[in-house]
């Protein structure tokens, strides 16, 4: 793996002191008494992109925070959520409050510090964790300073894993957009869900600069495998890899299995994590009918006696995702 460039750190420094929504600070305060050995909160996703566009958030959109803790054990856990979320993390949860007399809605991760850690590396079996964190986030609260530093390398690590388990996909030189935009691609394919090249496009665009500057700290600073070049007509910095074409077409290929492993692996361990939700998530069967339609893009209606046995209503989750997924296949094709 790519060491981390030390102006990666500052980069992210900067990026998760960034200002938020003002709405984001009423969720924090319900967070912190609900986990209170809590040592950091992150706040990320369409809610935070949309205030940094200066964009309305709509009422049904739900903001989105990882809750990070230092064990399972301290934050009070029941003994079967401990297993669930030890088993297969991070558990889910919702909460909603009131914000000028609206009713806003989110939904939390919580996960331990080390299974965070471990989940931003490349060690990883699949790709959710550091595909996710290696996108702007902000930090909304911290405990202590020492916990601002762990959290600052772990984003660090998410950043420097995503690049580098992508570059060798590529072929002799490509531009932070290229890597980006394939990292992107590749992540997503390892959901359980799959994103148009437009939309995945207009996610490099909304932090342009961020992925630009992210991309040189990290393969900037590899002289032994990288050149640099800034003549691209676009004014983006190319970078040239420093490698002979038989040793190019090995690398991409042992690349290709090695995505194609974390997609089979990152479809099935999604859908169970969607199947835990039923367990965890208040309101479970219509924020996963909800979750379903968002990765598939299409309406998938389930049956009311669901709603009211949701344990039981797994096959029918499976089988109604599964013809969902076939429907968007087919129109992607």
């Amino acid at each position: 793996m790519l060491a981390t460039h030390p102006s990666l750190h500052q980069l992210i420094q900067d990026e998760i002191a960034k200002p938020y929504s003002e709405t984001v600070n009423a969720f924090v305060d319900m967070l912190r008494r609900r986990h209170p050995a809590a040592i950091a909160i992150l706040f990320y996703g369409s809610c935070l992109w949309n205030f940094e566009q200066q964009m309305l958030v709509k009422d049904d959109q739900l903001f989105d925070f990882y809750v990070i803790v230092p064990s399972y054990q301290q934050d009070n856990q029941s003994i079967l959520k401990s297993v669930l979320n030890w088993l297969l993390p991070p558990n889910v949860y919702y909460v909603q409050t009131n914000d000028k007399e609206k009713v806003r809605q989110a939904k939390y991760a919580l996960i331990s510090i080390d299974q965070f850690r471990k989940g931003s590396s490349g060690s990883s079996l699949q790709p959710a964790i550091w595909a996710r964190f290696s996108q702007p986030v902000r930090l909304v609260f911290v405990h202590h300073e020492r916990d601002r530093y762990s959290i600052v390398q772990i984003l660090s690590q998410a950043v420097t894993t995503m690049l580098s388990q992508t570059f060798p996909l590529l072929g002799s030189q490509f531009t932070a957009h290229d890597i980006w935009v394939r990292a992107f691609q590749e992540t997503y394919k390892a959901e359980i869900r799959v994103e148009k090249t437009a939309r995945i496009v207009e996610l490099y665009r909304r932090s342009e600069r961020y992925y630009q500057q992210t991309a040189l700290a990290i393969l900037g600073n590899k002289p032994a495998h990288f050149n640099i070049t800034d003549t691209n007509t676009n004014s983006e910095v190319t970078f040239i890899r420093n490698i002979n074409y038989f040793s190019l077409i090995i690398k991409r290929y042992n690349a290709g299995l090695t995505w194609l492993g974390r997609r089979m692996a990152g479809k099935f361990l999604n859908f169970m994590r969607l199947i835990k939700a039923l367990f965890t998530f208040q309101d479970a069967v219509a924020y996963a009918v909800w979750k379903m339609q968002r990765h598939t893009g299409q309406k998938i209606s389930i049956p009311a006696w669901c709603y009211r046995h949701p344990v039981l209503a797994i096959p029918v989750f499976v089988w109604r995702y599964y013809q969902a997924r076939h429907r968007q296949q087919s129109k992607i094709l």
